[in-house]
């Protein structure tokens, strides 16, 4: 009860170990021990879908230190407009710094992927699943590594094929 009354464990910082820079004002003059940290994670997850949050920490007596880094997005997905997508199949909002040109189209998900939604993870579907590990597979191989891929079409899991920009050639 003392370590829940006492002025010298409320939280007078919050840090942040990456560039991203968002204010969490109403976690000041909170006791450091009445905060859950995993409603915290929940509760940045769903306001701000284009950070991963890697962890957040209580450091006694009166700091909270969160580690978080920015979603980078790796492909597009069409549904009734462009969205984004990470590597780890999360659907990002879109921001100016995307060069959305050179980012891969994942055709073939009209139906999977009816209305994507920020924040929600689309890795468990095979098709999502396997176009992401194309794209990581090819980008960790130096010999493809250099390939701008144009669209990978996973209309058919068992006929997966890709186009890439760079030559116009098409691999099945």
């Amino acid at each position: 009860l003392i370590l829940k009354s006492s002025e010298f464990f409320e939280v007078k910082k919050v840090d942040f170990s990456s560039d991203v820079d968002i204010e969490l004002p109403y976690l000041i003059g909170r006791n450091i021990f009445d905060i859950n940290l995993k409603d915290e994670a929940r509760v940045l997850r769903n306001k701000y879908p284009q950070l991963k949050i890697l962890s957040i920490s209580r450091h006694l007596p009166d700091k909270i230190t969160l580690h978080i880094r920015r979603r980078r997005p790796v492909a597009r997905i069409k549904s009734y407009r462009y969205f984004y997508i990470d590597e780890e199949g999360v659907i990002l909002p879109k921001e100016s710094d995307y060069d959305s040109d050179l980012l891969p189209l994942l055709v073939g998900l009209e139906e999977k992927v009816e209305r994507p939604r920020y924040g929600w993870s689309y890795a468990d579907l095979k098709e999502v699943y396997l176009a992401l590990r194309l794209i990581k597979e090819l980008k960790k191989n130096p010999a493809t590594s250099a390939l701008s891929i144009d669209r990978i079409d996973v209309s058919d899991i068992r006929n997966l094929f890709f186009s890439v920009r760079t030559y116009g050639v098409e691999i099945r």
